[in-house]
């Protein structure tokens, strides 16, 4: 419980958190906190030509800020929560932070299957900017060691190395347009996203 309240206190104050996931640890901020999302880009030395993703604690969630097609509605349900980013298009009235794709409508989501992520979502009243907690380029952190590592004090590191994750990232699909985009696959095939996709047709 401390551990989640920290995160929650850090957040609110636009602070920079890691955390675990079901894959790998997360470097996080409020999503609507433009000074925070910046401050993400900067740690990881990533350009802002490359977008960020968001954590939402639902589907449900995810409709008040993305447009969903039938095809997304289909994934969603299939494999949320869980190790599949979406890639879809915002809604006008998306209020969320413009860095996190500052090149386009688009924004990719994830809903973690994760307990402490979903109950810091849960807690937490915005939806939440996450990335993978490394240096662009580099390996991703599976564990908080790797976190200090690359990041040291400049954020509070949650310190959960006992829970078992993928160690591999999420499945990543753009359903932005008319065709299925295959943008990277994780721990969820591109076969079985396929499945699902003509057995929900």
């Amino acid at each position: 419980m401390k551990e989640l309240n920290n995160s929650i206190k850090f957040l609110k104050a636009g602070e920079i958190i890691s955390f675990p996931t079901e894959t790998v640890y997360a470097l996080a901020c409020d999503a609507k906190n433009c000074i925070a999302v910046k401050r993400i880009y900067e740690l990881k030395r990533r350009p802002y030509s490359k977008p960020l993703a968001v954590f939402f604690k639902s589907i449900d969630e995810a409709k008040k800020y993305l447009i969903f097609t039938k095809k997304a509605e289909i994934l969603a349900e299939s494999f949320m929560p869980g190790e599949i980013t979406l890639v879809l298009e915002k809604k006008e009235d998306c209020k969320l932070s413009k860095f996190l794709n500052i090149n386009t409508n688009t924004l990719g989501f994830r809903i973690p299957n994760h307990k402490f992520c979903l109950e810091l979502l849960e807690k937490f009243e915005n939806p939440i900017c996450a990335t993978s907690a490394n240096i662009t380029g580099m390996e991703t952190s599976t564990k908080s060691e790797d976190v200090k590592k690359y990041f040291d004090s400049a954020i509070y590191i949650v310190r959960r190395d006992n829970e078992e994750s993928s160690k591999t990232p999420s499945t990543i699909i753009d359903l932005n347009g008319d065709e299925v985009k295959f943008v990277r696959e994780g721990s969820i095939s591109f076969d079985k996203i396929k499945q699902a996709l003509t057995e929900g047709k």
